[in-house]
């Protein structure tokens, strides 16, 4: 909340104003679903919550720059990130670093180590526009009480005393996105009127580094059954990294 950065808190920004790195987390993981009843303030669990929204707009008009983590095992809303009201600079997803994590993530700020990594799910502007939604519930166990959140369970938030339901067919994540995007393009099937670019925030395979690559297709050979596709990649940046050719 805003009334925890005292004065005293604000006046010290001013000795490290260069960049803010904002931390938002959402727990979710062995026997803790998502929350299904998401915040205090009627947000979803995935979307930002109105104090992170204040805590943003604090970091904006305080800080040169603004960075933002994400420590989340699940897909979260990402409206804020392509919202230039909030005046993000950079994100970088870091899941749940475990022990060690957290030294490649300094490693990555610092540009230590250059980031190569694609994303393996679709991130989206609206996380509601997703099929799988329809059919998606959560309540309690039956028989769940306060035994079931014994010892280190209770930093997970009651969350193993509760189960969702989801009915889902093949069109879940990036299969829907990128499905009926190709129906609305080619006019086939059922797409309907359809922005692709007003869903999908971060597509599948997105991944941005400190250096930039151009990739050329030399050829594609079949042989016994076995395809062999070469691929040039060069690096047309000013430092080191890594690049991922993506066949599909």
């Amino acid at each position: 909340p805003m009334d925890v950065y005292t004065d005293a808190v604000k006046d010290s920004f001013a000795s490290y104003g260069d960049a803010a790195i904002i931390t938002i987390t959402r727990l979710a993981g062995e026997m803790y679903d998502v929350p299904i009843d998401g915040f205090t303030d009627g947000t979803d669990a995935l979307q930002l919550t109105q104090e992170e929204k204040d805590l943003l707009a604090m970091a904006r008009e305080n800080f040169d720059k603004v960075i933002v983590l994400i420590n989340s095992t699940n897909a979260m809303q990402c409206d804020f990130l392509t919202d230039d009201s909030y005046g993000v600079d950079a994100a970088l997803w870091i899941g749940y670093t475990g022990t060690w994590g957290l030294n490649a993530v300094a490693d990555i700020l610092t540009g230590e180590v250059n980031p190569s990594g694609h994303l393996v799910d679709t991130y989206c502007n609206d996380n509601s526009t997703a099929p799988s939604l329809v059919n998606f519930y959560g309540t309690q166990y039956a028989n769940a009480t306060e035994d079931n959140n014994a010892e280190w369970y209770d930093f997970m938030l009651d969350g193993n005393k509760y189960y969702n339901v989801y009915s889902e067919g093949i069109y879940i994540g990036y299969r829907y996105y990128e499905t009926r995007y190709e129906d609305a393009v080619l006019g086939q099937g059922n797409a309907g009127d359809y922005d692709y670019n007003a869903n999908v925030a971060y597509p599948f395979g997105y991944g941005l580094s400190y250096t930039t690559f151009t990739q050329t297709l030399n050829s594609v050979t079949e042989a016994d059954g076995t395809i062999t596709v070469d691929v040039t990649v060069t690096n047309t940046g000013s430092c080191a990294g890594a690049e991922i050719v993506q066949l599909y």
